[in-house]
């Protein structure tokens, strides 16, 4: 079946491979179509990597909170890690250890920390709990870097694994400054 509305299709990448030039082929195996296999026209052209950078920054960081949440190890943004209080104030802090925010009063109380702006955290929340579709929507903020770093390095301590398979590709992005206004 031939179709240009893939849209709402959702599938698990099997492999790709480079087609023509600028072209990928990717195969995907899907629960209503079975394996199919899509045509990526002109996406390996310089132009197009740095497009495709601007939103999937967010995609990959969504998608591995997700996982990890996932997988028994959803970080708190609700209450602080240590005291329990509900979450307020512009000085917010994030412990892997504990893998919860904390509040200001506590953070003597933790060596992990890691200070977040206010707008780091809205930036921290949103990838959690945004919908995954709506990700690519999500503003960065200014020193997003910072959150990926947080985010990817949770993540690998929890998961007892040194890399994931996407993660060059996302360093490179984080490298290239990747600008998404």
């Amino acid at each position: 079946m031939a179709t240009a509305d893939l849209k709402d299709i959702k599938g698990i990448v099997l492999r790709e491979f480079k087609y023509k030039e600028s072209s990928k082929i990717i195969e995907v195996f899907t629960e209503d179509l079975g394996k199919i296999s899509i045509n990526c026209q002109g996406v390996l052209k310089k132009n197009a990597k740095k497009e495709a950078d601007k939103n999937y920054v967010n995609i990959f960081l969504g998608f591995f909170l997700k996982y990890i949440s996932f997988s028994g190890f959803k970080p708190n943004f609700k209450t602080c890690g240590i005291c329990g209080k509900n979450i307020r104030g512009k000085y917010l802090y994030f412990s892997p250890n504990e893998s919860s925010v904390i509040c200001d009063e506590c953070k003597d109380k933790v060596f992990d920390k890691v200070f977040m702006t206010y707008e780091e955290f809205i930036y921290f929340n949103k990838l959690l709990y945004t919908k995954s579709e709506e990700l690519k929507d999500i503003k960065l903020v200014d020193n997003y870097q910072k959150i990926a770093k947080i985010i990817i390095d949770y993540c690998l301590k929890n998961l007892e694994i040194s890399t994931y398979s996407s993660l060059e590709w996302v360093k490179k992005a984080l490298e290239r400054n990747v600008n998404v206004f």
